[in-house]
C-alpha cells in the first residue's frame, strides 16, 4: 500500500497550570493542535488561540471539536490499512528522532520542554521489564497508582509499562491525601509511585484520627522519586505501612532510571539509590575543581553527570539551555549532589541550586528537612535560604503541623532547638520557622519551592 509519512510529535503539558504557564509551554513548542480535558479546554483556548482545539469528552465549547468527531472524520476520509500489507515508514536516524516532548518539573523556575529520543522510551521500557519491580506474582496482576502527571517521564513510562505487562493503572484527577488513600483502599493498589512529600503526608494522614478507615494492606511496593529520602524515615514508613519502599533516581532529561535500590532484596540497605543501571556512563564531579572524584574515594560529595542512550535529545527551541546542560564530554549535568558509600551504592544529598550558603558554609536543605520530619508533630517541611546582607542566607523552615497532639502543641522554639541539638551550629534555623496549613505542591506532588520562595520574599519585605 502507498505510505505517507506523517510527523506527529506528542507534547504533554501539565494539565493544572494557569493560563500564563500553559501559554509558555504551547508557544515554546509551537503546538499545531491542542487536545484538552473538559475542565481545561477553556484555559487552553485562552492561552493558545488560533490553532484547532479538541476536547476529549463532553460537549465542546464554540470553536472546538470533540475527539470522537475527529476519529469519525478520519474513518470517513481514509481507508483502513490492510494489516497484511502495512509497513511502518522508516524514520531515518532514530537516535535523532524525538517522539515525545515532556516538561521538567519547574520547582524552581519555568518548566523546560524536554525532547526525548526513541531510545529513551524503548530501552527504558525494556530495562524496567528486565528488572521488574513485580518480583512476586505476575505483573499482569499488579494494580498501579501513580500520582505524578503524564507530562512527567514516570507518568509516560508507567503507562507504557502497564500496557506492556497487562497490569492495571488507576488514574485519579486530584492527588490529595484523602483521594490517594481512598484509591489505594478501593482498588487494592499493589504499587504506588509518588514523591516524598506526598508519601510523608499520605502516611501521616493514614495514621491520624482524620483517616475514616482507609487501609493500605494491599500495598506491596512504594516507588519514591523526585527528591531524597533518608534511611531512618524510609525504614519508619515501611514499618507504618508494612510494605517495601524503592527509591528511584531519574529525571525527565535523563530518561532512564539511573540507579535503582531494593528491587530484588528486602535486606538491602535503606536510604540509598542503589547501583547504576545497565548502559549508563557516570561521572561524579567535584563542584569546586570540576575534576572527577576518583572511583576509589568513597563518601565524597559531587555532582552526578550522566551519558547514555536514554538522555534527552535537546530542549525544544532552547539551544542555549541545551548547551549549558551538557559538559565538554557530552555528559548531562544533573545538578544533583550524590556520593558513593562504602558499599558501592549511591546516596542522594540535594540539588545544587537549592544548597543554602550561610557565611560561605554550604547547607543541604534536605538534611534539615529530614531532621524536622522526625518530629511526630511535623507533617511537611521545606527549608529555604532567607537573604541576609551580613551572612548570605539564613536557613528558614516552612512547616505544616501533623493532625495529632504533638502537632497541636508544636512551637517554633521547639523545632529550632531540635535542629540545634542534632546538627552543627551553622545549620541552625536562624531564619525562623513559618507554619502553614499545608505546603504548596507542583502537579507532580513535589513541594513547590518556587511558590515558597516568592512567599518568603514577600514576608521579608
Amino acid at each position: 500500500m502507498r505510505q505517507r509519512k506523517l510527523e506527529i510529535l506528542i507534547l504533554i503539558c501539565p494539565v493544572r497550570e494557569p493560563v500564563a504557564e500553559m501559554q509558555h509551554a504551547l508557544t515554546l513548542t509551537q503546538a499545531k493542535v491542542v487536545i484538552s480535558e473538559p475542565d481545561r479546554i477553556g484555559t487552553a483556548m485562552a492561552a493558545y488561540p488560533g490553532v484547532p482545539h479538541v476536547v476529549l469528552t463532553g460537549q465542546p465549547p464554540d470553536g472546538a471539536k470533540t475527539f470522537l468527531n475527529i476519529l469519525r472524520m478520519g474513518e470517513a476520509t481514509q481507508p483502513r490499512p490492510d494489516p497484511d500489507t502495512y509497513r511502518a515508514v522508516e524514520l531515518g536516524d532514530r537516535s535523532q528522532h524525538a517522539p515525545v516532548i515532556l516538561f521538567s518539573s519547574g520547582t524552581t523556575g519555568m518548566p523546560k520542554a524536554v525532547m526525548l529520543r526513541d531510545s529513551s522510551l524503548t530501552l527504558t521500557l525494556a530495562n524496567t521489564s528486565a528488572g521488574s519491580s513485580v518480583d512476586e506474582g505476575k505483573a499482569s496482576d499488579a494494580m498501579l497508582l501513580l500520582t505524578s502527571p503524564l507530562c512527567w517521564f514516570s507518568g509516560v513510562m508507567n503507562l507504557f509499562w502497564s500496557l506492556q505487562t497487562g497490569s492495571t493503572r488507576v488514574f485519579i484527577t486530584h492527588s490529595d491525601d484523602l483521594a490517594v488513600l481512598s484509591a489505594i483502599d478501593k482498588y487494592k493498589i499493589t504499587i504506588w509511585v509518588t514523591a516524598p512529600p506526598m508519601l510523608f503526608t499520605g502516611t501521616a494522614f493514614y495514621k491520624s484520627k482524620s483517616n475514616p478507615g482507609y487501609r493500605l494492606d494491599s500495598l506491596a511496593t512504594i516507588f519514591v522519586g523526585g527528591s531524597g529520602l533518608n534511611a531512618q524515615l524510609e525504614e519508619s514508613i515501611e514499618q507504618d505501612v508494612d510494605c517495601r519502599i524503592v527509591q528511584a533516581y531519574a529525571s525527565t532529561e535523563t530518561g532512564f532510571i539511573c540507579s535503582r535500590s531494593r528491587l530484588k532484596s528486602s535486606a538491602s540497605p535503606h536510604g540509598v539509590l542503589g547501583t547504576l543501571s545497565p548502559g549508563v556512563e557516570f561521572r561524579l564531579v567535584d563542584v569546586d575543581t570540576g575534576e572527577d572524584i576518583p572511583t576509589d574515594v568513597k563518601n565524597a560529595v559531587g555532582e552526578a553527570r550522566i551519558r547514555s542512550k536514554y538522555v534527552m535529545l535537546r530542549y525544544c527551541n532552547n539551544p542555549e539551555e541545551t548547551k549549558r546542560a551538557f559538559d565538554e564530554h557530552g555528559f548531562y549535568k544533573t545538578g544533583d549532589l550524590l556520593y558513593e558509600n562504602d558499599e558501592g551504592s549511591y546516596v542522594f544529598v540535594d540539588r545544587m541550586k537549592e544548597v543554602i550558603k550561610y557565611k560561605n558554609n554550604p547547607i543541604s536543605p534536605a538534611e534539615l528537612e529530614m531532621v524536622l520530619l522526625q518530629h511526630s508533630g511535623v507533617k511537611e517541611a521545606c527549608v529555604l535560604g532567607r537573604a541576609c546582607t551580613a551572612s548570605g542566607e539564613l536557613p528558614t523552615a516552612f512547616v505544616s503541623r501533623a493532625d495529632n497532639a504533638a502537632g497541636a502543641s508544636l512551637t517554633e522554639d521547639e523545632l529550632r532547638a531540635m535542629v540545634a541539638e542534632k546538627l552543627a551550629d551553622y545549620k541552625r534555623l536562624r531564619g525562623g520557622v513559618i507554619f502553614l496549613d499545608q505546603l504548596p505542591r507542583t502537579v507532580s506532588g513535589k513541594t513547590d519551592r518556587r511558590n515558597l520562595k516568592e512567599m518568603l520574599q514577600k514576608i521579608k519585605e
